[in-house]
């Protein structure tokens, strides 16, 4: 397991790295949650941690599995989150939500180490 939370580790830093490089643009959101996605399914599938996102727990679909009555609405959340941020076009906001999302992943990875 602790091969797979490095692992982890270092494509959420990549993700989250690339969001000073391109300040606030929906790629850079899309690739934190792409990370948050990766690390929760991990999280969720070894037991290691829990949801504690009340949207995603509010949204979760127990016929879909333990992981996937999860890692299903954080799914769709952050593609509905990259839609509305390229529709908002606001920097700022897509940077400060880049920024929360790849909290997440390395939150999620710091829980599996």
């Amino acid at each position: 397991m602790k091969t797979l939370a490095i692992a982890l580790l270092a494509i959420s830093l990549t993700g989250c790295a690339t969001v000073q490089q391109n300040f606030g643009k929906p790629d850079d959101f899309a690739k934190c949650a792409a990370a948050d996605v990766v690390t929760t399914a991990a999280g969720i599938g070894s037991g290691l941690i829990h949801e504690i996102n009340p949207l995603t727990k509010a949204l979760a679909i127990p016929a879909l599995g333990h992981v996937g009555s999860v890692v299903v609405p954080v799914i769709g959340l952050s593609i509905a989150g990259y839609y509305f941020l390229k529709w908002l076009d606001k920097p700022q906001v897509t940077a400060a939500a880049a920024v929360i999302t790849c909290g997440s992943a390395a939150r999620n990875v710091w829980l599996m180490r």
